[in-house]
């Protein structure tokens, strides 16, 4: 969640903590203002999920690259969103196969997709394997 231009600017997970936990958006939206530091809930179960998943991301990065993509990475989207999406754009015109860590934004809404693959630079689909295919040349 963030605070830009005066406004709250979510990302499609952050409307999904809205549905499941009101109380929590609203410790997320007084965090964004400044109010209260950020909410911090110990879950060794989740912080275990999201270990094993940054862990799978690495190994589909290093496919993509193993693989002869061409893989243009957005470095701390988290931190400026703006610099991202304006870095990401950039990635999108010059013809990027692969972003990795990708910021989107759009009338409030933001994305943050760890892969975003152009759908013309696909070859093939490797069935099976789980592995990226090779791109199209």
């Amino acid at each position: 969640m963030r605070l830009v231009d005066g406004r709250i600017r979510l990302s499609a997970s952050e409307y999904s903590n809205l549905l499941s936990c009101r109380h929590l958006t609203r410790l997320e939206i007084a965090a964004a203002h400044g109010l209260v530091g950020e909410p911090y809930i110990k879950d060794l179960g989740f912080e275990a999920l999201v270990k094993r998943g940054e862990e799978h991301e690495k190994q589909v990065l290093e496919q993509f690259r193993d693989g002869g993509w061409a893989v243009e990475e957005i470095t701390d989207p988290f931190e400026d969103f703006e610099r991202a999406v304006t870095e990401t754009e950039s990635a999108l015109a010059d013809g990027a196969s692969v972003i990795y860590q990708a910021a989107l934004a759009q009338e409030g809404r933001l994305g943050y997709p760890d892969f975003l693959v152009r759908i013309n630079a696909l070859l093939r689909v490797s069935v099976g394997a789980g592995s990226p295919a090779a791109p199209a040349s």
